[in-house]
C-alpha cells in the first residue's frame, strides 16, 4: 500500500502564510482605547477657592438683596430712578481682585462689627460723578475727563456711601447681624490693603443705573472675614433667617407704631343720628322745624373716629353730661357717613316732607 502524500500544495502553503500575516498585524495593534477618554482640566494652584458654590450662591442672594434694598433708598435720596443689578460675583486671589480694578475710583475701607478684618467698598468714578451731579442739581452726568475729587465731593458721597452699607446691614442681618463702618477712604489703589495678595478674596460686581447712565459698585471681601459665618452660608440658612428678621421686624414695627401712636390727638364724634335732605330744604329751615331723624329712642349710634366708624355706642347721660356707652367694636372700620338712603324726614313747623337723596347729612352731632 502507498504511503500517503504528506507535502502540501502551494494553496495550502499561501493560506497558513495569510494567516500567520493576519496574526501579526493583530498582535502589532494597540490595545482599543475607550471611546471616551475622561478630560483632564488643569488646575491652577495660584487659585486657591475657598467657598463652595453653595456657599458662593448664598453670598448672591445676600446680596441680590442687597442691591435691591439700596436701590429703593437711592432712589428716594437722588430724586430719579436708581437700578442696581449684581453682575457677578467670584473668588481669587486678592492680587486678582486688585488687577481688575478700573482707575480711577474710590475706596472704602469697611469694618463689620464684630466680625475681624475689613472689606473694600469700591466705587467707580463714573458713578461718583453721576451722583454727586445729581446732588448738586444736576441731571446726571459722569465728566469726559478724568480728576481727583475734592474732600467737598468726598463729603457729598458721603451720604450715598452710608445708604449702601446700611442695604448691606439689612441683607447680612439674615445670616449674621453686622455693623458696617467706614474706617477709611482713599483715592489711591496702591494704599489699599486689606489682606495678602497671595489669601482668597470674594468680589461682587454691581451695576448701577441712575436714570439713563451708569456705574458701577465692586465689594472686596477677604475670605479671613467670612471664614467666621462660613458655616452660616447657605441659601437654606439665608432664607430662614429672612422670614425670622421680617416677623421680628413687623413685631418691632407694631410695638413702635404703637408706642408713638398713644400721644396723638383724635376727634371722636357721636352721630346721633342721619337725614337725607336738600340744600334747598335746609336752606328753608326756621326756628320750630322738627326733624326726625332715623335713630329710634334705645338705639346704638355710630361712633366715629377722625371720620371713620369703628364702634357702636349707647347714649345716655353720666352726671350733668352726655354720655356713650360701647356696646360693639367694628372688626373692618369703615365709612363713618355712608347709609341706605331710605327713609324721609319730615319737617314738623309746617308739614313739609324731604325726599331721601343719596347723599347723606350728619345732623345732631356731638364731641367728645
Amino acid at each position: 500500500m502507498a504511503a500517503p502524500d504528506d507535502r502540501l500544495t502551494q494553496d495550502e502553503i499561501d493560506t497558513l502564510l495569510a494567516a500567520l500575516q493576519s496574526d501579526t498585524n493583530a498582535a502589532r495593534q494597540p490595545a482599543s482605547q475607550p471611546e471616551q477618554q475622561t478630560s483632564v482640566r488643569p488646575y491652577d494652584f495660584r487659585r486657591s477657592d475657598k467657598l463652595s458654590k453653595e456657599q458662593l450662591r448664598a453670598l448672591r442672594m445676600m446680596h441680590e438683596s442687597m442691591g435691591r434694598r439700596t436701590a429703593v433708598s437711592l432712589s428716594a435720596y437722588l430724586r430719579t430712578t436708581v437700578d442696581i443689578i449684581l453682575s457677578d460675583i467670584d473668588q481669587g486671589t486678592y492680587a486678582t481682585f486688585l488687577s481688575q480694578t478700573i482707575a480711577p475710583a474710590i475706596y472704602n475701607l469697611v469694618s463689620l462689627k464684630p466680625l475681624q478684618g475689613q472689606l473694600i467698598l469700591e466705587i467707580s468714578a463714573s458713578l461718583a460723578d453721576i451722583v454727586i451731579d445729581r446732588l448738586l442739581g444736576g441731571p446726571g452726568r459722569a465728566w469726559k475727563h478724568q480728576r481727583e475729587f475734592t474732600d467737598l465731593e468726598l463729603s457729598l458721597l458721603r451720604g450715598v456711601v452710608d445708604r449702601i452699607l446700611s442695604g448691606l446691614a439689612e441683607a447680612w442681618s439674615a445670616v449674621f447681624p453686622v455693623e458696617p463702618h467706614v474706617e477709611e477712604t482713599l483715592l489711591n489703589l496702591y494704599f489699599v490693603q486689606i489682606s495678602l495678595l497671595s489669601d482668597t478674596t470674594v468680589w461682587i460686581v454691581f451695576e448701577v443705573r441712575v436714570g439713563e447712565v451708569s456705574g458701577h459698585l465692586r465689594l472686596g471681601i477677604p475670605y479671613a472675614l467670612l471664614k467666621p459665618i462660613s458655616a452660616k452660608l447657605s441659601p437654606q440658612a439665608w432664607i430662614a433667617g429672612t422670614e425670622a428678621v421680617a416677623d421680628a421686624s413687623q413685631d418691632v414695627d407694631v410695638q413702635h407704631l404703637r408706642t408713638h401712636l398713644q400721644d396723638v390727638p383724635v376727634t371722636l364724634v357721636a352721630i346721633l343720628g342721619e337725614v337725607d335732605t336738600t340744600f334747598e330744604e335746609i336752606y328753608k329751615l326756621k326756628p320750630g322745624d322738627l326733624i326726625p331723624l332715623d335713630t329710634a329712642a334705645g338705639q346704638d349710634v355710630k361712633i366715629l373716629v377722625e371720620g371713620v366708624h369703628c364702634f357702636w355706642a349707647r347714649p345716655g347721660i353720666r352726671g350733668n353730661r352726655l354720655a356713650f356707652e360701647v356696646t360693639r367694636i367694628l372688626s373692618e372700620p369703615r365709612d363713618g357717613f355712608g347709609g341706605n338712603g331710605s327713609m324721609e324726614a319730615h319737617l314738623g313747623g309746617n308739614g313739609r316732607s324731604i325726599p331721601a337723596e343719596r347723599r347723606k347729612t350728619p345732623l345732631g352731632a356731638f364731641e367728645n
